[in-house]
């Protein structure tokens, strides 16, 4: 009769565990690859904070106050810094408001109403558009949209109508953040999963009552992080606003006329700047324009990250068939 076969002592087992994850690891140049994403994160952490320390030390040499008068003329050293900052919250805001309607309206249709086959291609087409550079929308606002805002200002009898200011630079930015949102929006809404449509739809609701009171409910802070990711895009453009707002850094207009923008206004001035007070101003404008535009897109992105990591077996990555309408949808 054959003896039992001894199964091997827990230290056995813990020096053997020790060492498959040393040879898998390790011995894999896991390490190498760890010390080099290290060294990646610190470079690029320090490169931050030098550009930080530069930017406080000029504008170091511009007292704050200054930045509080309402008003932008380097030749009599003003450098209120409202008008800016106004001229930079209304078009960026504008450019939301027209934008995020039609992001959410169009991801709902990519993710819940497409055919799978539709849904691929067009979640390619939208990642494409998203990585688009801004001087390309703002040729296009250029050769486009300031030739038609001023033949509608003309045709309401507005005088002296020219087509820039902070109107045409808000449709530029609504055609420039529309991807983004769009994009974020169809990843927040594929992360709800099927199975809360598939409840929803078992007790009788249509599709539409299932995207508005189960997907949509589920989904309004991940939606809400996009957003807040394509406004922080619009709040540090440069490039194209410049070449619609009419780059005139005077208090806003209730006719939303020639106006400019923290980015805009350092796109045009800082190569000319003379004097410390002047470049000062430019490194306060260039501070607060980080600050803001840091802390709106990072409370968008953790937003949407929220809602990714709060839903398992999205929409998105459970649609089956070539094709076809998902099977969840099949009974609606």
């Amino acid at each position: 009769m054959d003896s039992p076969v001894s199964s091997p002592s827990p230290i056995s087992r813990a020096s053997s565990a020790r060492e498959i994850r040393r040879r898998g690891s390790f011995g894999q140049g896991e390490g190498l690859f760890r010390a080099a994403g290290i060294a990646a994160t610190g470079v690029m952490i320090g490169a931050l904070g030098v550009i930080v320390v530069a930017l406080a030390q000029e504008a170091g040499s511009q007292p704050v106050g200054g930045a509080l008068a309402m008003d932008w003329s380097p030749s009599r050293g003003r450098f209120g810094l409202v008008p800016l900052l106004l001229g930079t919250l209304i078009s960026s805001a504008l450019g939301v408001v027209l934008a995020a309607p039609l992001a959410i309206l169009a991801a709902i249709f990519v993710v819940d109403l497409a055919t799978h086959r539709l849904r691929r291609r067009a979640l390619a087409v939208i990642d494409v558009a998203a990585t688009m550079p801004g001087v390309v929308f703002g040729l296009w606002g250029r050769a486009v949209v300031v030739p038609a805002t001023r033949r509608v200002l003309v045709a309401l009898g507005v005088e002296d109508a020219h087509g820039f200011g902070l109107l045409p630079a808000g449709l530029v930015l609504a055609a420039m953040t529309l991807p983004t949102m769009l994009s974020l929006t169809c990843n927040v809404l594929g992360a709800v999963p099927a199975s809360l449509r598939e409840t929803a739809l078992a007790l009788g609701a249509s599709r539409w009552e299932a995207i508005r009171h189960v997907v949509l409910p589920a989904s309004w802070p991940g939606i809400a992080g996009a957003i807040a990711v394509g406004a922080a895009r619009a709040l540090g453009e440069s490039v194209a606003v410049e070449l619609v707002c009419g780059s005139s850094p005077v208090l806003p207009s209730a006719r939303l006329a020639q106006a400019s923008t923290l980015a805009t206004n350092l796109v045009d001035e800082y190569a000319e700047a003379i004097g410390a007070a002047h470049l000062g101003a430019l490194a306060q404008s260039a501070l607060l324009l980080a600050i803001i535009a840091v802390v709106v897109d990072w409370s968008g992105r953790r937003l949407v990250a929220r809602v990714g990591a709060g839903h398992e077996g999205g929409r998105c990555s459970g649609a089956a068939g070539s094709g076809e309408r998902d099977p969840q949808w099949s009974a609606a």
